[in-house]
């Protein structure tokens, strides 16, 4: 048995040498991760860009599906429906003279239409709306271009708007203007407003739902600081006429073409409520991604939750 062990375990100065430079390169190599943890610091990195650039791009491509979903469920354009839809809505009308305004819920039904159309109605006048002029009443979203061609005869409404006297071009005479209710023809009164201007106005007004204030006239392209000081004084402004987008349950469409409210915005807005449901207060719409506190209060006047 010694005999065995000192064959095997027996060393001589050359094996002694090596084990102990072995022994030693392997403590070296232990002990280089302390080292290492002692001397260098990790680089803190921030990824708060890279992560705000995915969820743009993430927002960007439900856009996009949700832009292509709506394409392909829209009817062929080689198809016309105009007659199909006139011959429809004149056989279930029933109309006869009325002026819409504070019309009971019962006489809408009587006419012919459909709760949702009625309920409609009825949000808009809740809110402060009013039919002034026969094409007021076309404005209604629940009710079609062939229906209001079918009602049209029978509403009891005057053909335009009787403005009485305002400043014009040839005169001195003053009447106020409201910002909010006024068409075109009416805004080509004011002294500096010609017919481009007048429509670029209506048209900005409709993109917008409605001005909140009336600086905001200085955001029409060919309305600058001297000419808004001369037409401002004869504005009034109504603030209950402004159209609101209803934000627990507008889809992307309903945002579309708002001049405040982005894609992705929107989508944002959509996605959050999507994951947490409904907002419960207008200015929960600041948890979602993309609505800054500055963005929140530009956009407030146009936005409701209910």
């Amino acid at each position: 048995m010694k005999a065995f062990l000192k064959k095997y375990f027996t060393f001589n100065k050359g094996d002694r040498n090596a084990f102990l430079i072995l022994l030693f390169v392997l403590l070296i190599v232990m002990a280089l991760p302390f080292f290492y943890t002692l001397f260098y610091r990790e680089k803190l990195y921030d990824f708060s860009e890279f992560r705000n650039e995915i969820l743009a791009f993430e927002l960007d491509q439900n856009r996009q599906r949700i832009e292509d979903s709506l394409r392909k469920s829209q009817p062929k354009e080689d198809f016309n429906f105009l007659y199909i839809d006139n011959a429809v809505e004149k056989s279930k009308l029933n109309p006869f003279k009325f002026n819409p305004n504070n019309l009971p819920s019962e006489q809408w039904k009587k006419m012919g239409l459909t709760d949702r159309q009625v309920n409609g109605i009825k949000n808009y006048e809740a809110k402060g709306g009013r039919f002034y002029i026969k094409s007021d009443f076309k404005k209604l979203y629940v009710i079609s271009e062939a229906e209001y061609e079918t009602l049209e005869p029978y509403i009891d409404l005057p053909e335009e708007r009787i403005m009485g006297k305002f400043q014009n071009k040839n005169a001195d005479t003053i009447v106020m203007l409201e910002l909010n209710n006024a068409d075109s023809i009416a805004l080509k009164t004011l002294k500096g407003i010609g017919n481009v201007i007048s429509k670029r106005i209506v048209r900005y007004r409709n993109s917008l739902g409605g001005f909140c204030k009336k600086e905001q006239l200085l955001e029409v392209e060919g309305i600058d600081t001297s000419l808004f000081k001369t037409i401002a004084p004869y504005f009034t402004l109504e603030k209950r006429l402004i159209r609101t987008i209803n934000v627990n349950e507008a889809n992307l469409i309903d945002f579309k073409g708002h001049p405040y409210i982005s894609n992705n915005v929107a989508l944002s807005i959509i996605n959050y409520r999507n994951m947490h449901g409904p907002y419960k207060t207008l200015p929960d719409i600041m948890k979602s991604a993309l609505v800054t506190d500055e963005l929140y209060y530009r956009i407030a006047p146009y936005l409701s939750i209910q």
